[in-house]
């Protein structure tokens, strides 16, 4: 069977000659939930939800939710105790990397670059996962495939609706194969690489030359293709630290000037005041800190959400990523910037 991808020239060429790009599949989940980009990215593939709407009480020890519940690790409740819960979403997924092909000739596929204009052809799509196992290495470390990861798996992604009933048993683990059903034009076919241990980025590169036998490419109009985002290049991610140090000033600044907007420091005289006007200076207070918050999530909230999504260093971000999902404001986003003291790719 043979497989398809759409790149720019360059990323063509080193396709071409063997250098295999695998990103991170939460890096492609959260390209929709932070960018609304749901072009490429999928909230919730790779990942098994179940919705829930129970009550656990002693009476019902035996109920298959409660105990599945606990199989899975999210909840035990033991003794006399009970719990409510209310239209929560539990979440099983998968780390792994993943690098996207098509079964379709012509796939309507984005990704990480400019406006595409190569295809590339892979014939054998089980032939090229056995060349990347035996022959592959990582470019960072040199490192071969067994030693970092487990066997590449290809296949086909399916599409659907992958709410879990927890009456069935526990929740199962993510599955790369699986994306929702609105994507089903893309035809996606994946090979999935699942890392041994922790691995610090969104790609890895696995290069092998000896695959480049099964690959060709062929020039396409540009116009057939959407645009794309931009490639990571180092003059990007240099845009982006400037950026961020530019917007950390910017609320620093507002800290350092808060007592204009935060609440009056207590004086002897006020004890004076009448209870009715000390409450509404107070108020007046919280609606101005209100205001000046707003305003710069306005002017700032957008570049903030880029900057930290593309220059966080994943798997260790998962509270950021979850604020990032969420849509938090740059309050929250900041004070995790600040407690996780992170140290960013350019300065290693």
């Amino acid at each position: 069977m043979q497989i398809h991808r759409l790149l720019t020239e360059p990323h063509a060429k080193s396709l071409l000659q063997g250098s295999f790009r695998f990103g991170r599949l939460r890096y492609y989940q959260m390209l929709e939930n932070v960018f609304a980009d749901e072009s490429i990215g999928d909230a919730q593939e790779g990942a098994v939800t179940a919705s829930l709407s129970v009550n656990i009480t002693p009476e019902n020890m035996n109920d298959p939710i409660r105990i599945n519940l606990e199989k899975s690790g999210f909840i035990k409740v033991s003794g006399n105790s009970s719990v409510e819960i209310h239209n929560a979403t539990l979440r099983n997924e998968i780390d792994c990397f993943v690098c996207c092909w098509s079964t379709s000739p012509t796939p309507n596929l984005s990704g990480t670059g400019s406006g595409y204009d190569t295809s590339v052809t892979a014939t054998g799509a089980k032939s090229l996962a056995h060349y990347l196992n035996n022959l592959g290495v990582e470019r960072e470390s040199g490192s071969k495939i067994p030693d970092l990861f487990f066997p590449i798996v290809a296949g086909r992604v399916q599409y659907g609706n992958f709410d879990y009933d927890m009456t069935n048993g526990p929740l199962p683990s993510g599955n790369p194969f699986q994306k929702r059903t609105r994507y089903q034009y893309q035809s996606e076919y994946r090979l999935v690489l699942r890392p041994r241990k922790t691995i610090d980025s969104d790609f890895v590169t696995i290069e092998c030359p000896q695959a480049a036998e099964l690959l060709k490419s062929a020039s396409i109009k540009s116009s057939q293709v959407a645009m794309t985002n931009t490639f990571q290049t180092t003059e990007y991610l240099e845009e982006l630290e400037e950026l961020l140090f530019s917007i950390l000033a910017a609320w620093h600044e507002l800290e350092f000037n808060k007592d204009l907007w935060l609440q009056p420091r207590i004086k002897a005289n006020q004890k004076a005041f009448a209870a009715e006007t000390w409450r509404a200076d107070v108020e007046k207070s919280q609606a101005i800190r209100t205001e000046a918050m707003a305003k710069f999530d306005h002017m700032h909230l957008n570049d903030l959400q880029r900057c930290l999504f593309e220059l966080r260093k994943p798997p260790f971000n998962d509270a950021l990523d979850l604020a990032l999902a969420h849509g938090a404001s740059s309050d929250r986003l900041i004070h995790l910037y600040d407690r996780q003291k992170w140290s960013l790719p350019l300065q290693h």
